[in-house]
């Protein structure tokens, strides 16, 4: 006969498996400052590429301009605001990855955790019926 309860079980937990399941499996190789060490790294070089990437495409488009206060503004500060503007939009980056990987790496261990407590569920089930087959079986028997 065949137990409903275990076959919805075994439903989620392939649904899980086959969406969320693989992310899920591959943040819990890591230990929660890992992850998000790792991530911030992966922002850090991000936003660095981003902000260079961004400077240069304002250069040329404006280099007219910028040859012209070139010549006439003081390049020490023009350099300090650069760095102080990189630097800045450089923590609120960081702080934001940090928030949000921290976030999603307890969501993912959460769902994990509820997971294992289905595959527990489901082998509990399948020792129950295997059980109940055997003392099925043994009277029948007799």
């Amino acid at each position: 006969m065949l137990n409903e309860k275990k076959i919805r079980l075994m439903a989620r937990t392939a649904i899980y498996e086959k969406h969320e399941g693989k992310e899920d499996l591959k943040i819990n190789q890591y230990c929660s400052s890992d992850y998000v060490r790792f991530n911030m790294l992966k922002t850090l070089i991000g936003v660095t590429i981003a902000v260079f990437l961004c400077s240069c495409i304002y250069v040329m488009y404006s280099s007219q301009d910028i040859f012209e206060i070139f010549f006439k503004v003081d390049l020490k500060a023009l350099a300090r605001l650069l760095l102080t503007a990189y630097f800045l939009s450089l923590v609120v980056y960081i702080i934001i990855c940090i928030l949000y990987y921290q976030y999603r790496y307890s969501r993912a261990k959460k769902r994990l955790k509820h997971y294992n407590r289905n595959l527990t569920l489901i082998e509990k089930y399948s020792q129950n019926l295997s059980v109940t087959e055997d003392a099925g079986g043994n009277e029948d028997n007799v």
